[in-house]
């Protein structure tokens, strides 16, 4: 959700953002949401009820619950094998610590349908008034490789960078590659200014 809340917050304060540099898909680009994320967002209902909650916490509390953590992260990278296991350790306790935030936000954003209509970016692609660069997973499970081309074109000012054989979270599957590309952007955008 960091691309679509970076791109309303420039919507929103345009004089205040002097760049978009947006790593796979943004929430907003199409109503569609992939399977995995209806499954999450059972997940963090049952971890916000009384008694099945109580239980799957103390599970999710366990260090062998990793591998449950690998699973989600598979929705979200084409190779859930290279994710650290520091960073599910991470990404478990925050589920525990803020499984009520994140239902909230999940069911304010996704409904049965897919993406909410009014967070939907449409036509608002054109507002973009700024150096764009979108860095695409070939393998993105939220929105094809054409979809993000489209996107990307119908953005003024932008730069689309596909990453071979990487998911929706390219920066587990390829940090290397994204980071010469953010720094690329960042040099192409000193430049022109």
């Amino acid at each position: 959700m960091g691309g679509f809340t970076a791109i309303a917050f420039y919507l929103r304060h345009p004089d205040r953002v002097s760049q978009l540099i947006l790593p796979g898909m943004p929430a907003g680009l199409q109503r569609a949401v992939p399977p995995g994320i209806y499954e999450t967002q059972k997940l963090i209902r049952l971890l916000s009820t009384t008694s099945p909650g109580v239980a799957m916490r103390s599970e999710l509390a366990q260090p062998a619950a990793r591998g449950r953590m690998r699973e989600v992260q598979s929705a979200l990278v084409a190779h859930p094998e290279r994710v650290a296991e520091e960073f599910l350790d991470c990404d478990r306790f925050n589920l525990l610590r803020n499984h009520r935030s994140f239902r909230w936000y999940l069911d304010s954003v996704v409904t049965p349908e897919g993406v909410s209509p009014p967070l939907l970016l449409d036509q608002r692609w054109a507002e973009l008034r700024v150096a764009t660069t979108f860095i695409w997973g070939e393998k993105d499970v939220f929105a094809s490789v054409d979809k993000g081309r489209a996107a990307a074109a119908r953005v003024p000012v932008s730069r689309f960078e596909l990453i071979p054989d990487a998911g929706h979270a390219v920066w587990f599957d390829e940090p290397d590659r994204v980071v010469a590309s953010v720094l690329e952007s960042l040099d192409v955008s000193r430049g022109a200014l």
